[in-house]
């Protein structure tokens, strides 16, 4: 069977590691954000989410394998040599995790105890 959310990392680190020309593609960022399950009503952190990383969301991590989804992978290089011109490496269900963790930089559960700051335009 092919995994669909693996389909989508691979791609997006495809895309990221080995961007098309800006005159055939409008990609020019990915971002990948990562969301823990929504707070209950009543809850004094509602309505946010919860923190990924600290409520168990990330168990399965740890169970993830040291291998390529060889049906995946392969929907992948079809998709991306057709689309894009690029033929992919073959990853790791684990590194392409693992690889998604080092991008990912927001913290939607701080949200609503961030301070409002001004960011000066360059």
């Amino acid at each position: 069977p092919v995994d669909n959310v693996l389909k989508e990392l691979l791609i997006m680190q495809a895309l990221q590691n080995d961007p098309p020309p800006l005159e055939t593609s409008s990609l020019s960022a990915v971002f990948p954000i990562l969301v823990g399950p929504p707070s209950k009503e009543g809850d004094p952190e509602y309505p946010f989410t919860k923190n990924f990383f600290d409520d168990q969301s990330n168990r399965a991590l740890r169970k993830l394998v040291e291998a390529s989804s060889p049906a995946t992978a392969d929907d992948v290089e079809r998709f991306l040599t057709t689309r894009a011109g690029i033929v992919p490496p073959r990853r790791s269900v684990a590194q392409t995790v693992k690889d998604l963790f080092a991008l990912q930089a927001a913290q939607l559960w701080n949200h609503g105890k961030l301070e409002e700051c001004i960011i000066p335009p360059d």
